[in-house]
């Protein structure tokens, strides 16, 4: 299982690209995390695009947590999906 992480903030000019990419490769990601840093352009408007094309999951910075907080809380988040599909899967095969 492959998932991407893609840091951000005011990055409208090179998202849609850096995602059209991960698209179109011949391996597609099953999780792409957007950690964004408060983005005031069309960043994250230029990601929703995207949510039907590949499993985009959004984080934005808190108010009060710092990018690098923000950062370490969507990676904990992901190796906890990847965890518990792992789980998932392990069961599967138990019965």
């Amino acid at each position: 299982m492959l998932a991407v992480v893609i840091l951000t903030k005011n990055s409208e000019r090179t998202i849609e690209h850096t995602l059209n990419s991960l698209v179109e490769s011949s391996y597609v990601p099953k999780e792409v995390v957007v950690v964004d840093g408060g983005s005031k352009d069309n960043t994250l408007e230029i990601v929703k695009k995207f949510y039907n094309k590949i499993n985009i999951k959004k984080y934005t910075q808190l108010e009060d947590v710092t990018f690098s907080e923000t950062l370490v809380l969507s990676l904990v988040e992901t190796v906890r999906q990847m965890v518990r599909t792992a789980g998932m899967l392990y069961e599967l095969l138990l019965f």
